[in-house]
C-alpha cells in the first residue's frame, strides 16, 4: 500500500472540504442616517455636508463599517450645489401623492462610505412623494471602486454582487433637536420660490442573494477532483474490508 500517495489524497480531500465549508456570513444590508435639504425650485441636497453615518447592519455589531460616514455629494448637480428634482423627473411642480418612475440619472461617483474607502454610481431610477413629510427615491448603485483600507465582507459582496446592489433614501419629518420641519410640507417646499425645509434621511443598501464571488473553473475543477479521489479512496478501502 502506497501510503505516500494516500496521504496527498487525504489532503486533498481535506481541502476540498475546508472550500466546500460556508465562510462566515457578510453583511447583506447597512443602513446609514443624516440629514437632507430641502429648497426651493425643486433642489435638494440629498446629504448635509456633514455626511450620514453607518448606523446598523444585517452583520450585527462586529461589521467594521458601523460608524463610517457616508456621502452623497457627487449625486449634487454642480455648480448649483444640489440635485433639481425637477429637471431629473421632467416635472415643474410637487403635490403629496405624485410618484414617478423609469427615471435616468446617474451621478458618478455618486456615493462614498468610509472617505472614499468605497465608492459607486448612483443611478437614480424613481422617487415617490407618498406623505406630506416623506419622500422615497430607490435606485440602484454600479461601476464600484473599492480601497482595500477599508475592505470587509459586506464591501466584497457589493464590489462582487450577481445583480443590481440597490439604494433607498427615505427622507421624512425631522424632529431635531436642530434644523427641524418645518410645517410646510415638502411638496410646497419644493415648488415654493423662497421656502426651504429639513429632514432626516435613512438609507438602505442591499445586495442580492448569493452576491459573492463565483469560483473559477480551475478552482471548481480542483475540488471536484479531490472529492472523486476521496470517493475511489473509499471505495477501495471498502472492498478492501469485503475480501475474505
Amino acid at each position: 500500500m502506497n501510503f505516500r500517495a494516500i496521504g496527498r489524497i487525504v489532503l486533498l480531500c481535506l481541502l476540498a472540504a475546508a472550500w466546500l465549508t460556508p465562510a462566515p456570513a457578510a453583511a447583506s444590508s447597512i443602513e446609514f442616517q443624516g440629514l437632507s435639504h430641502l429648497q426651493s425650485s425643486g433642489k435638494l441636497d440629498t446629504l448635509f455636508k456633514e455626511g450620514a453615518t453607518v448606523s446598523s447592519s444585517s452583520l450585527g455589531a462586529d461589521d467594521p463599517l458601523l460608524g463610517q460616514t457616508v456621502y452623497l455629494t457627487d449625486f449634487l448637480a454642480p455648480p448649483s450645489g444640489s440635485a433639481n428634482l425637477f429637471a431629473i423627473t421632467g416635472a415643474n411642480s410637487f403635490q403629496t401623492g405624485d410618484y414617478f418612475d423609469n427615471l435616468n440619472y446617474s451621478a458618478t461617483q455618486g456615493l462614498w462610505i468610509g472617505d472614499g474607502a468605497l465608492s459607486a454610481t448612483f443611478n437614480l431610477t424613481s422617487l415617490a412623494i407618498p406623505q406630506d413629510y416623506q419622500i422615497i427615491l430607490t435606485g440602484t448603485l454600479t461601476n464600484f471602486q473599492l480601497d482595500n483600507a477599508l475592505y470587509d465582507g459586506f464591501m466584497a459582496d457589493l464590489r462582487n454582487a450577481s445583480g443590481p446592489v440597490g439604494i433607498t433614501l427615505t427622507l421624512s419629518y425631522n424632529q431635531g433637536p436642530q434644523r427641524q420641519t418645518t410645517s410646510n410640507t415638502f411638496a410646497d417646499t419644493l415648488s415654493s420660490g423662497n421656502l426651504s425645509n429639513w429632514a432626516q434621511l435613512t438609507g438602505t443598501l442591499n445586495t442580492v442573494a448569493g452576491g459573492g464571488v463565483v469560483p473559477e473553473p480551475g478552482t471548481l475543477l480542483l475540488t471536484f477532483s479531490a472529492l472523486a479521489a476521496c470517493a475511489g479512496l473509499g471505495r477501495k478501502r471498502l472492498l478492501a474490508f469485503a475480501r475474505p
